[in-house]
């Protein structure tokens, strides 16, 4: 059998004869090369979840006989073609939920597969939903109200209303709009004690088609099937694959190049203790205890605070867009592994997201930083010095007061970079010089932020020099396992505190 692993793409054998008369002679070598890998065969989930069929859609004008009367024909139309509707956009929302679901877990105990009132409102925002002319905060609230409110109760007996009525004080007949109205209180306390305070995935899908409901209700004919199709094509697909891109993309394919197998294949070992450790770091509850396969959000989170890659620039929003990325396809795509949900990620899901890491928190800020720098070369002898920041900061400090805001800062780099890299800069940059919260900065502490930053992004221009596939292994030796390996040796120590030297 040749000895052929992963990383390895050829291997070189001869071969002799061995038997009671001694040794033969050695073949010719020859050369056996291994196969490219071969693409994953996926299986796209064609269905529509089930429990999207159960959606609770009374109240919405177009499946209720609120427009085009109570013609059961036309209603079936309708039904079928929001049917349609749900299968064009199934995958958007199955995405939308599943981001904003995650964005909102804090601690170990909430649920990853919910999304609470607050990132069901974030959701609208960032897909602009709200707005002066149409929906208002107080509508998505009352949509998301609505969409978790549990199917209403039975009527209550009468023995159940009197009962309720002599707690109360309430005089009342059954005759009388007192007893009418203690009847729909009675209810109404029934609902909110059966409530909760996290929408499901089907209850999402209720809330949207309710979203387009509300916000092509001038559309008097216009089936609810069709009105779904146009939220997804004018809102919820540019905010989901454009501007969070959470979709396959060039580093996906990247991932599955010989160069970087061989990479992981190097350090699997030492990435596979790092990854048991931190399966094992949510043990809060009896579920996580005994989740030591796969690694939920939280921890992925954990691990990012220890290695102390969050900054100005890397955010736990940029980790969890790397998260879901990573894990979306649970949800799109047939899965063998039957631990392998879209809340959790496995060993091989590991390996992308802590290349994922990389990607943005190294790489990219890398180049990024490199072009800055550059261009606050002011007398342009490739030499960023105190002599450029010093005119910098003067140029800042139009008032003379010995130091800038951020709003002057970013005011002055805007003129060298785009908006959107100015301000992440300058904010950077506020973060690491201003120890004492004032808001504001010193020339000498400008000077030891952007030396700082600079220093750092030399470094890392260093380590990639060549290919990303090298800039990632010098990373994974350098920074990420040592990082990482310190919980491994905690764990393997039975938890023991205290930090210790990692070699």
């Amino acid at each position: 059998t040749l000895p052929v692993g992963r990383g390895i793409v050829a291997v070189r054998a001869r071969v002799r004869a061995i038997n009671r008369h001694g040794k033969g002679p050695w073949s010719r070598s020859c050369l056996a090369k291994v196969l490219p890998p071969q693409p994953k065969e996926q299986h796209e989930i064609q269905e529509i979840p089930a429990s999207w069929l159960e959606v609770d859609l009374a109240g919405i004008p177009e499946l209720d006989g609120g427009r085009g009367g109570t013609d059961p024909a036309m209603l079936a139309i309708a039904r079928e073609e929001l049917l349609q509707g749900l299968y064009e956009c199934r995958s958007t929302v199955k995405i939308a939920f599943r981001y904003y679901a995650l964005a909102g877990v804090s601690n170990v105990d909430d649920d990853p597969n919910t999304m609470t009132m607050l990132q069901f409102s974030n959701f609208c925002r960032g897909a602009r939903l709200i707005d002066a002319k149409g929906l208002g905060t107080s509508d998505i609230d009352r949509l998301f109200l609505r969409a978790i409110r549990p199917q209403a109760p039975e009527s209550s007996t009468a023995e159940d209303l009197m009962k309720a009525l002599s707690k109360s004080g309430i005089a009342a007949s059954k005759e009388g709009s007192r007893w009418k109205g203690a009847k729909l209180a009675v209810n109404a306390a029934s609902l909110l004690g059966k409530g909760s305070n996290s929408m499901t995935q089907p209850q999402f899908v209720g809330a949207v088609l309710r979203l387009a409901s509300t916000r092509y209700s001038d559309q008097g004919e216009v089936p609810i099937g069709a009105k779904l199709s146009r939220l997804c094509s004018e809102h919820l697909r540019e905010h989901v694959f454009d501007e969070l891109r959470l979709v396959s993309d060039d580093f996906s394919e990247k991932m599955e190049s010989p160069l970087m197998a061989a990479v992981l294949a190097k350090h699997e070992l030492k990435l596979r203790q790092s990854f048991a450790a931190y399966a094992e770091a949510d043990t809060t509850n009896t579920a996580a205890r005994h989740s030591t396969a796969t690694m939920n959000v939280f921890e992925c989170h954990q691990m990012c605070e220890e290695i102390g890659i969050y900054d100005g620039s890397f955010s736990v929003r940029d980790m969890l867009c790397a998260f879901v990325r990573v894990n979306i396809d649970d949800d799109l795509y047939v899965q063998a592994e039957a631990d392998n949900t879209s809340s959790e990620i496995v060993f091989d899901e590991f390996e992308e997201f802590v290349g994922r890491l990389f990607l943005a928190a190294v790489w990219v800020r890398t180049q990024r930083q490199s072009e800055t720098a550059s261009l606050l070369d002011q007398d342009g002898d490739g030499d960023l010095d105190d002599d450029d920041i010093d005119e910098l900061f003067d140029e800042c400090d139009a008032d003379g007061s010995g130091s800038i805001s951020l709003e002057e800062l970013t005011a002055a780099l805007r003129l060298r970079l785009n908006e959107a890299a100015a301000t992440s800069f300058a904010e950077q940059l506020l973060s690491i010089a201003d120890d004492d919260g004032s808001g504001t900065m010193s020339r000498e502490e400008l000077r030891e932020a952007i030396h700082r930053v600079t220093s750092d992004s030399q470094a890392n221009r260093r380590a990639a020099e060549g290919s990303l596939e090298r800039a990632f292994d010098s990373w994974l030796a350098g920074s990420f396992i040592p990082k990482a390996r310190t919980r491994a040796r905690r764990t393997a120590m039975g938890g023991a505190g205290g930090a210790e030297q990692v070699d």
